[in-house]
């Protein structure tokens, strides 16, 4: 499920730094970008060979360990921001025609690329804060400037103040569901979520609005033990940013887990950060997409060799049934889960919803050394 990937990147890229930025001969230079399952990747230039990463407004840049390896990056002895954390000096990235040298990284843990696609790095706020960022969704380009002049904005323009996290200058703003506010929430450009929230200050109002629950598993970098969590989704009728009024929005309160604001709602805008001013510009709002939740009710995810499941929507066809968190799934109709490809497991987890034409599937299990079946409906589950 996109959402819970979500959740599952955004917490390693919040645990990944400074840069001298050499500007083309351009005012503002732009990158196309590539939006693949609500996230933003680009293509960065090493000494003329290319390679992709993912766009991110939070955490420190990092890069992967063959890179590392292959460029000799020399750790840089005198970055001692973060406690037990070894940083690189990337000697030269380019974006576009701009070169940015000496930029502080961390190395990418070998296993945050899962199955689902393979990455050489992340761009973090470290480096994007020596510049202004505009970010344009609907055309799929990446512009960047020394001066908050080179842009034009309409009248409509939404201007939300943020403050910076640490020494890798994540954004921070403050934003109200109804009338509660929330502060110190991540404005995270890796993340392909909406609103996410912890539960803790709204849970005496959120059975006032619709909403499902999802009690799912996630196993963290590192960790030998499965987490378990909690997430209430839930549509809101009034949400707030600065003084703009999003309408209703679909948030998601988490037990654990980290406030932020996602591409799930930025994608409708014309995204512009100005590290400098401390300002984030939404203009040329273009199109809000119905939020709802419709499919069978539980996701899964490769962890070791087996296919697990790894969340259930409370009440759902598949919760009422008696689907499981930990039950391994061996075949969803004719679809044999010890012979999938990667290719083909990533395919089906990311359009699960729609990979079977709205049709009941019927879904074999094993718990413990019990073979057992389900068909499974399709259901709106939440609305």
């Amino acid at each position: 499920m996109n959402k819970k990937l979500m959740f599952f990147i955004s917490t390693i890229i919040l645990f990944f730094s400074s840069c001298l930025c050499y500007s083309s001969s351009t005012r503002i230079d732009s990158v196309p970008f590539s939006f693949e399952r609500g996230n933003l990747y680009i293509n960065i230039s090493i000494d003329n060979e290319m390679y992709k990463f993912l766009f991110s407004s939070v955490g420190y840049t990092a890069v992967s360990k063959e890179l590392i390896e292959k460029y000799d990056f020399k750790v840089n002895s005198e970055n001692q921001t973060v406690k037990n954390t070894v940083f690189y000096s990337v000697d030269e990235l380019k974006l576009g025609s701009t070169f940015f040298r000496n930029v502080d990284a961390r190395i990418l843990p070998e296993n945050f690329n899962s199955n689902c696609g393979k990455i050489d790095g992340i761009i973090g706020a470290n480096m994007l804060s020596k510049q202004i960022w505009k970010i344009d969704y609907q055309n799929g380009k990446i512009l960047f400037s020394n001066s908050i002049d080179d842009y034009e904005f309409s009248q409509q323009v939404k201007i939300i103040n943020f403050t910076t996290v640490g020494t890798n200058n994540s954004p921070l703003i403050s934003l109200k569901v109804e009338n509660v506010l929330f502060e110190k929430v991540m404005v995270n450009l890796g993340s392909n979520g909406t609103i996410s929230l912890p539960i803790e200050d709204f849970k005496n109002k959120v059975n006032n609005f619709k909403n499902v629950a999802y009690n799912g598993t996630e196993k963290f970098f590192g960790k030998s033990q499965v987490t378990l969590f909690t997430e209430i989704c839930t549509m809101i009728p009034k949400v707030t940013l600065g003084t703009s009024e999003l309408g209703e929005t679909m948030v998601s309160f988490f037990n654990n887990g980290s406030s932020m604001l996602g591409n799930k709602i930025l994608k409708d805008y014309e995204v512009t950060i100005d590290w400098r001013n401390k300002n984030i510009y939404l203009d040329n709002y273009a199109f809000k997409e119905k939020y709802r939740i419709e499919d069978y009710g539980f996701y899964f995810y490769k962890r070791s060799d087996k296919i697990e499941v790894v969340g259930l929507y409370v009440d759902s066809d598949a919760d009422k049934k008696g689907i499981k968190n930990g039950d391994i799934i061996l075949k969803i109709n004719n679809i044999e889960f010890s012979t999938i490809s990667d290719d083909e497991l990533c395919e089906l987890y990311f359009n699960f919803k729609n990979y079977f034409n709205n049709q009941a599937i019927n879904v074999t299990v094993l718990r413990g050394n019990e073979k057992l079946n389900f068909s499974i409906e399709k259901q709106v589950i939440l609305d």
